[in-house]
């Protein structure tokens, strides 16, 4: 993945951006050929320089889905750490988009993800991570469908207290009041059209996420999660 990352920042994206993304990329284990990760490797060591160590942008700048935030949680769990880039491409947006910044600040004050340097840095899953997945994964098991909703507000305000680095405590604060309001104003006005819609939305988002290898040995890590903690 790394690999097309660095292919489509050469080609697409500023210069400051691809260079910061070949400082952070490990093209010795990349699994192409040998003179392929030569050239990049060479590439590396003559033009990476990380220079993204920017403040982060306002988290109330736009409110993300809850489906979009589970599933960089489901990627985080399964490969141990998550960056902004990993996660635009989890949730389908272009790898440079800074509202991605929400979703990191949200899964930080979860306990879900340790605070990196800064907000563009690797984040290693944190403390909660299994309880969190476990938790929306039985609410989308009985309801059918992932969206906000008061039930989840004491999920995402486990770390408010605690070590938050990068995230802003006010405006992650005011961010969780705006997504909790939005969830409900929406599951006030949604028709039942709307409700199928939704459930079947989810429904798709949850197989996609489980379709693979990785995301098969993921449930099994839940499991003995969720059995060490009902034992």
């Amino acid at each position: 993945m790394e690999h097309a990352w660095c292919r489509w920042a050469e080609q697409e994206a500023l210069r400051n951006l691809f260079q910061s993304l070949l400082a952070i990329a490990s093209p010795a284990s990349w699994p192409v050929s040998e003179g392929e990760r030569s050239w990049w490797l060479k590439r590396k060591s003559m033009e990476a320089f990380y220079s993204l160590d920017a403040d982060p942008p306002r988290l109330d700048e736009q409110s993300p889905d809850l489906e979009e935030v589970f599933a960089v949680a489901m990627y985080a769990y399964a490969a141990g750490s998550v960056h902004w880039m990993a996660a635009n491409r989890v949730t389908g947006h272009r790898i440079d988009a800074q509202p991605i910044v929400s979703v990191l600040a949200l899964l930080v004050g979860a306990g879900v993800l340790m605070p990196a340097k800064n907000w563009q840095g690797s984040h290693k899953i944190g403390s909660q991570a299994a309880h969190f997945l476990i938790s929306l994964t039985v609410s989308i098991c009985k309801a059918g469908v992932l969206v906000w909703s008061d039930e989840f507000q004491a999920l995402f305000q486990y770390n408010l207290d605690g070590e938050l680095g990068w995230v802003k405590p006010h405006e992650l604060n005011a961010l969780l009041q705006q997504v909790m309001s939005s969830g409900s104003r929406a599951m006030d006005e949604r028709t039942p059209s709307e409700q199928a819609t939704e459930k079947a939305a989810t429904v798709d988002l949850l197989d996609a996420l489980l379709a693979n290898h990785r995301q098969q040995r993921l449930i099994a890590r839940l499991q003995a999660e969720l059995e060490q903690q009902e034992g």
